[in-house]
């Protein structure tokens, strides 16, 4: 299925979807209401859309979403309705972005750069951005445009000033949870492009969904993603055996900002224990700064969208894993 849109155009992949729909409905957990429930699910605002939905008339149309974000080197991999793609999905994009691209300037990498204030000799206030040099100093760049003009105009119209003091403001712009909520939202959408619906029927994804949605909640006890040096073998979805306190689904993906390359591991809840309470693990391991050693399972999950004897694999996965 990481592959799926090489093979596919969009109508094929809503039917694609449409008739996994088709298969999961018969799990007597699953009850779809309303006028519509034949379709297309949207994995975000889970409402149901059919192929009139590809027209940009509605307001609500469905998209081609990429996961992770084009911005960070991601490819398309599933659809999602305009609104949890642009309105709500490229908010949390754009805060993931800026936290990496602050992550590589405070790294030092040349190049990399961070907005700022200047407030020279204490009454001089201009805006513009510090960069990194090569020589390992930095650079100053002030812009009008962000600047008190007459201030602005003083420093550099007037025929210069002997200035004595720089005071130096770098701004991060991004808010703190919203960058780890990004993060969780390319791990969901991964897994849901792999195993399909079947990945409703448990309700700890519910929970994992709407803190997706109501990001300036803390529904979750620890957003982020684990750091781990891991083989490209291991990219897509996986599973953790061990430890036992972090048993989930593992998702390992790559983000590529213009300047560093990142993996992220970022854990999803399975259907029963230890469910949600990774994530109250993750906040206690991460306060206490321990090392977490971890064994993964890579799955291979191609084809398990449309063949009926697949399509709960999701939970197939699971129930072996709770036997180990």
């Amino acid at each position: 299925m990481s592959k799926l849109f090489e093979k596919y155009n969009k109508h094929q992949v809503f039917d694609l979807f449409a008739e996994n729909l088709e298969l999961i409905k018969q799990h007597p957990e699953i009850t779809l209401k309303g006028k519509k429930t034949i379709g297309y699910v949207c994995p975000v605002c889970n409402k149901i859309f059919d192929k009139e939905a590809f027209s940009t008339e509605y307001i609500d149309h469905l998209t081609l979403e990429h996961v992770p974000p084009g911005a960070l080197g991601g490819n398309i991999k599933i659809l999602t309705c305009r609104i949890c793609n642009n309105e709500q999905g490229s908010k949390l994009e754009k805060d993931l972005v800026e936290s990496l691209k602050s992550s590589d300037f405070y790294s030092r990498i040349p190049g990399t750069s961070r907005p700022a204030r200047f407030l020279v000799d204490g009454k001089w206030n201009t805006g513009g951005k510090i960069i990194n040099m090569e020589s390992g100093g930095f650079q100053l760049l002030a812009s009008k445009k962000s600047s008190n003009h007459k201030h602005y105009d003083k420093l550099f119209k007037g025929g210069g000033m002997n200035v004595k003091k720089f005071d130096v403001t770098i701004y991060n712009q991004y808010k703190k949870r919203r960058p780890g909520i990004s993060l969780l939202r390319i791990a969901y959408l991964w897994l849901y492009s792999e195993f399909g619906y079947a990945s409703l029927i448990n309700p700890n994804m519910h929970t994992v969904r709407n803190q997706i949605l109501e990001p300036e909640k803390e529904i979750l006890d620890h957003v982020g993603s684990l750091r781990f040096d891991f083989h490209d073998e291991f990219e897509g979805i996986n599973i953790i055996r061990k430890p036992k306190e972090l048993r989930s689904f593992a998702v390992a993906f790559k983000t590529k900002t213009e300047h560093k390359e990142r993996k992220h591991i970022v854990l999803l809840p399975g259907p029963s224990d230890p469910g949600l309470r990774i994530y109250n693990t993750m906040k206690r391991l991460n306060a206490e700064q321990k090392k977490i050693n971890i064994e993964l399972t890579h799955l291979n999950l191609d084809g398990i969208i449309t063949d009926p004897n697949l399509v709960f694999e999701y939970h197939g996965v699971w129930q072996w894993l709770s036997k180990q």
